[in-house]
């Protein structure tokens, strides 16, 4: 399931730094975020990966500097989205929870009972492979890794790299 165009919305952060500067904190900042991040002039064009839960895909737009009070706003309009579900993802969750209804609905219909703990053990098993690891990076995310100078990194855990600062 592809869910393409998005109302056009800005995203708006303020950068304490000139806006060259903020250009060049997006530059790195796409690079370690995965994006694609193309410069023209005091903004450019930027291809975000982005996930919300179950969802994945790519958000597309302009990314413009003006000046302000602290420093510059960097402001992200949004031209083009394009999500997709993750389907094993929704698989083991619809199959969770049609387990956790036969684990509900057993005092109304008895024979239930005899899938009760094959039905417990779908349930805990949806919610460890799936909601427990639900994830989210968006475009607020990575205006936030801008804002901050691209310090505030934290580790995908699905990287493969070693997180104990060794380098490989």
């Amino acid at each position: 399931m592809t869910e393409s165009g998005l109302v056009s919305r800005d995203y708006r952060v303020t950068v304490p730094l000139g806006a060259s500067e903020t250009l060049d904190v997006v530059e790195h900042a796409a690079e370690l975020w995965g994006a694609r991040w193309s410069r023209l002039g005091t903004g450019g064009r930027l291809e975000l990966p982005v996930h919300a839960g179950v969802r994945r895909g790519t958000v597309t737009g302009r990314l413009w500097t003006e000046p302000d009070r602290g420093g510059t706003a960097l402001v992200f309009r949004v031209e083009t989205s394009d999500y997709s579900l993750k389907h094993g993802s929704v698989a083991v969750l619809a199959v969770g929870g049609l387990s956790a209804l036969a684990l509900t609905f057993w005092p109304l219909y008895p024979p239930l009972l005899a899938a009760a703990p094959l039905a417990l053990v779908f349930t805990v098993l949806a919610w460890l492979l799936i909601s427990s690891r639900l994830q989210s990076a968006g475009i607020e995310d990575f205006l936030d890794l801008v804002a901050t100078g691209g310090r505030n990194v934290e580790p995908d855990p699905s990287d493969e790299r070693p997180t104990d600062g060794a380098e490989g």
